[in-house]
């Protein structure tokens, strides 16, 4: 029995020693999570995606109880958008991110989220000259915070395969590798980071030394937001740039790939649409 006992007490002085060494990701308005298959940029970027969400959605409730007699001094209700299915809370699932979103052909709610995982497919490095991407695409990453005051988590295997107009609005981006639950079956997950600085069109890598990645260590529950395979069906069945009405909290899987190529009816410096 006190092989038990001691088993459990040094389990505990890990699990406090990993907490106390851990550095947070840091998180800002743009967040692009890079790093080769299995690194951990869908979980991270899905993690933090929904706790923005729900951080809104308990300020939004605080303000209702702060003013139940006043409607006009509450706070918007927050929405979430995301270009594969993501579970939110319960059956409450994030809205479908579509084309004409980031074209800025149909508008966002106030105080909207937005993922996009592998951003590589509506910015790609061969989507220089398409003129949506230039236009439209970019400037509804660079002003999300102002036009609708929500955050922007993004993936790609690399900051390469983002065009360079686009990457270049991150200001930083993070490096990920290694992500992986503890001992298998405890409800932590660690993985490892490092920072890219995005300046002067240059990209700068802070740690280069390989002692020098910094770990984080965090709560990592057994119910995925997510499937870490959402595109496994278009390998029998094909894609689709055909948006669905909305997604299915019962199949996180989709075919669907935004298509930045297809005609943009909107010049963001002219044309007003109506919300």
């Amino acid at each position: 029995m006190w092989i038990i006992y001691l088993a459990l007490i040094i389990l505990v002085i890990y699990v406090i020693y990993q907490f106390i060494t851990s550095k947070s990701i840091e998180e800002e308005w743009l967040n692009c999570f890079i790093g080769g298959l299995g690194a951990g940029k869908t979980y991270l970027s899905v993690k933090f995606f929904v706790s923005s969400y729900l951080a809104k959605y308990r300020a939004y409730i605080w303000s209702i109880i702060k003013h139940p007699f006043r409607r006009k001094k509450r706070l918007p209700c927050p929405e979430a958008y995301s270009n594969i299915p993501v579970r939110l809370i319960g059956r409450k699932m994030a809205k479908v991110l579509t084309t004409e979103h980031i074209f800025m052909e149909q508008l966002l709610p106030q105080r909207t989220d937005v993922l996009f995982d592998e951003l590589g497919q509506a910015a790609d490095q061969y989507a220089y000259d398409v003129p949506a991407v230039k236009k439209n695409v970019q400037t509804f990453i660079r002003f999300l915070r102002q036009f609708v005051s929500g955050k922007f988590y993004s993936t790609e295997q690399s900051s390469d395969f983002i065009v360079k107009p686009i990457r270049g609005r991150f200001n930083t981006i993070i490096e990920l590798r290694d992500l992986h639950r503890v001992l298998w079956i405890l409800p932590f997950g660690k993985v490892y980071w490092r920072k890219i600085l995005v300046t002067n069109d240059t990209m700068n890598v802070n740690n280069l030394g390989e002692d020098e990645w910094n770990h984080y260590f965090f709560w990592m529950g057994y119910r995925r937001h997510y499937d870490s395979k959402p595109y496994s069906e278009a390998y029998e069945l094909g894609f689709t740039h055909e948006a669905p009405d909305h997604w299915d909290h019962k199949n996180l899987k989709t075919r669907y790939i935004i298509d930045v190529r297809k005609p943009c009816h909107r010049d963001i410096y002219d044309s007003v649409p109506t919300p």
